[in-house]
């Protein structure tokens, strides 16, 4: 492909997960996170710390022609912000992440309620501040069975459950906040490729896995905790994700990986929370599917390929998406991050069979509480409960070394 770069910029809160997945396939990686995590400096060609204000956008500028991927936990740039040199850097490479107009439609409350009811699914009551008043902007058509009475305040944009709370009551929003039912059940992600193709989008089930997000500090119960999986659900259940991924890519014109949040209620009906167009976290844990007769499959290469496909890159759109569709899983796996409960020093972390250490902080490092301390990843236990209990075993023990 012509004046194709190797190297790549990864954006995010937590980068390590991506840029392992990027090396891959022979990508130098440019990371710009929050962290700096020593596993993560060690494969990667420049760390960058991520701040909101994109001050991290000036100490790249020597980098001309690398592409930049977005993968959750920032604040990325808006029309508004991107002035120059915001701007001029964004607009000379590709940025495999949708502009500000499609981001609107991919987080409105009213189109994703939309689209879940039309693919048998349902999407919570969902209330927003508008011209200073708040109002409903969707109602679920039926009566949702495991609806709370509670109230959650989401943020417009977040990502990993950061920013939502419980509504006290008569709350306030304040701009850029929305109200949202809560809805009783399991938390799942379905992960997707969407990949351009002639007579539309074609897409890619990858699979879906259940999500921990219990924190037993109740002021950061929904931040993301971890995944597990992949599930197997009942075959209808399995189809409506397909169907819903298929009709969100299409009525959301989404390009390369995306992630759907939704709950799984006790009678495995969905209700779709939201879209994430870009690589997650669960995702981290699709690598592990592939046999050793298998070439490393690279989900970043893939999703930087199907935003070169939709530019009219002819050699990307030569490819073949070698991932096959889900079977029933040999092996069960677990991702679990590890908070502080109280503050701590960084400790010497050792891994154990099938147990691997991830995200290690800089030696001696203080850790504040609340913060996380690294990532867990259990691969090939025999159940699920296996890996999920060895993941918080594994948690525990690192806790007690503090």
């Amino acid at each position: 492909m012509k004046n194709r770069s190797r190297s790549l910029i990864l954006v995010g809160g937590s980068v390590r997960a991506a840029a392992v997945d990027a090396r891959r396939a022979g990508y130098e990686v440019i990371a710009v996170d929050r962290f700096g995590d020593r596993d993560l400096r060690e494969i990667c060609k420049l760390w960058v710390e991520y701040d909101a204000d994109h001050q991290w956008i000036a100490r790249l500028a020597d980098q001309h022609s690398a592409p930049i991927v977005p993968v959750g936990g920032f604040s990325w740039p808006t029309d508004r912000e991107s002035t120059s040199p915001i701007g001029s850097f964004l607009n000379s490479r590709l940025v495999a992440y949708p502009d500000e107009n499609s981001l609107a439609r991919i987080n409105s409350p009213a189109l994703l309620g939309k689209l879940a009811e039309q693919c048998g699914a349902s999407f919570p009551e969902t209330r927003q501040l508008m011209d200073g008043c708040v109002e409903i902007v969707f109602r679920p058509i039926r009566t949702q069975s495991a609806a709370s009475a509670q109230w959650l305040v989401k943020p417009v944009c977040h990502a990993g459950g950061v920013g939502i709370h419980v509504a006290a009551e008569h709350a306030k929003l304040a701009p850029g906040q929305f109200l949202q039912r809560k809805i009783k059940g399991n938390p799942i992600g379905a992960n997707y490729l969407c990949l351009p193709g002639p007579s539309g989008p074609v897409v890619r089930f990858l699979g879906v896995y259940g999500g921990l997000t219990h924190r037993r500090n109740p002021c950061h119960r929904f931040l993301y905790g971890g995944s597990f999986g992949p599930l197997t659900l009942a075959p209808s259940t399995m189809e409506t994700l397909k169907t819903l991924g298929d009709r969100c890519a299409s009525a959301l014109q989404l390009v390369g990986l995306f992630n759907i949040d939704l709950i799984c209620q006790p009678d495995q009906s969905l209700v779709l929370l939201e879209v994430n167009p870009r690589y997650s976290s669960s995702m981290e844990l699709i690598g592990l599917e592939s046999g050793s007769d298998e070439p490393p499959l690279s989900l970043i290469d893939w999703h930087l390929s199907a935003y070169r496909m939709r530019d009219g890159d002819a050699e990307a759109s030569r490819r073949e998406f070698p991932f096959r569709e889900p079977t029933p899983p040999i092996a069960a796996h677990c991702k679990r991050i590890v908070y502080a409960k109280k503050e701590m020093k960084a400790v010497t972390l050792s891994s154990g069979v099938n147990v691997a250490m991830c995200d290690l902080p800089q030696e001696n490092a203080l850790i504040p509480a609340g913060a996380p301390v690294c990532t867990i990843v259990i691969s090939g236990a025999t159940s699920l409960k296996q890996a999920v209990q060895l993941s918080a075993r594994t948690a525990s023990r690192i806790r007690r070394q503090s």
